[in-house]
């Protein structure tokens, strides 16, 4: 099997599996935990709507940052300056690849916003036409919930976010998992 698609396999592999921890686990465990930190995806593509149900921040980021952390450590070397600066630039690398995966809907959705008004009419029916929508909600019990981060991209957004997990599969995972 090739290595891109290896991790990719093994990513959509940890999004089912995060799904199903944070919905029979995690509920169950800890109701309010669950729902403390989510994010929501929902792609719309003309005639079909892919909602992501909401997934807690805890499973779907905070577990494989707590794991990828022992894992990356220099066990055989814990002495050596060299093994912790290879050990530090491996941890981060996949952080820094997902941080741009995130920001490159952004810039793109930016973009478009900027560039609409210079387009063709049925480049810009066509462009909104696909959307991406990302929202990420805190709540706690007793407080009102709060969306620090909404995001409605356009067609340039969803390609904005296919370039990111490309890029976080090949650069941030291909590269450091053995």
């Amino acid at each position: 099997m090739h290595p891109l698609a290896f991790v990719s396999v093994a990513s959509f592999g940890w999004l089912v599996i995060a799904l199903l921890l944070d919905r029979f686990v995690l509920a169950r465990l800890c109701l309010v935990c669950a729902n403390a930190v989510t994010l929501e995806f929902t792609f719309k593509i003309p005639g079909v709507t892919i909602p992501v149900p909401p997934i807690s921040i805890l499973i779907l980021l905070l577990l494989p940052i707590v794991v990828w952390t022992v894992v990356a450590l220099p066990w055989r070397q814990p002495a050596l300056k060299a093994a912790w600066n290879q050990a530090l630039q491996r941890w981060a690398q996949p952080w820094f690849w997902l941080l741009l995966a995130i920001a490159l809907p952004i810039i793109g959705h930016f973009i478009y916003a900027v560039a609409s008004e210079y387009l063709p009419k049925a480049i810009t029916k066509v462009a909104e036409a696909v959307s991406l929508e990302v929202k990420l909600e805190v709540s706690w019990p007793g407080y009102k919930s709060h969306a620090p981060f909404t995001l409605n991209a356009s067609l340039a957004g969803f390609i904005g976010l296919v370039i990111g997990i490309y890029f976080f599969l090949r650069n941030g995972l291909q590269r450091v998992l053995p």
